[in-house]
């Protein structure tokens, strides 16, 4: 899976400062994965979490059949994500974690772990 971040742009569509009243800067990430090698899956969730914090797997940040996905409005801070697959059967373990890490280049890992059985 890779991580490529994408600044969030102001209303008018360019990019820009936010005011010191307004919350840290929001970004989006960008990540995709290729399915996994056994198995076929109904879709895809991802997860993520911050330094120190543990995945919250009740909750995924997105979920559908599709190979990519955009995670919206998160902090600019070191970022963790995984993804999973799931079907009828059941629900994957963890892909290789992806990480943003601010101001600086994509991360880029290929999934592991996601084989159905």
């Amino acid at each position: 899976m890779q991580a490529i971040p994408m600044r969030r742009k102001s209303s008018s569509g360019a990019a820009g400062l936010l005011l010191a009243a307004a919350p840290a800067q929001a970004i989006s990430v960008a990540l995709a994965w290729d399915p996994p090698a056994s198995g076929v899956p109904d879709g895809y969730r991802i997860f993520y979490r911050f330094d120190g914090a543990a995945y919250e797997y009740v909750h995924p940040a997105w979920q559908s059949s599709e190979l990519t996905c955009c995670v919206r409005n998160l902090p600019d801070t070191r970022i963790r994500f995984v993804a999973r697959a799931y079907n009828s059967s059941g629900e994957s373990g963890d892909s290789n974690e992806a990480i943003y890490t601010p101001a600086s280049a994509p991360m880029l890992a290929k999934p592991t772990g996601t084989a159905m059985e």
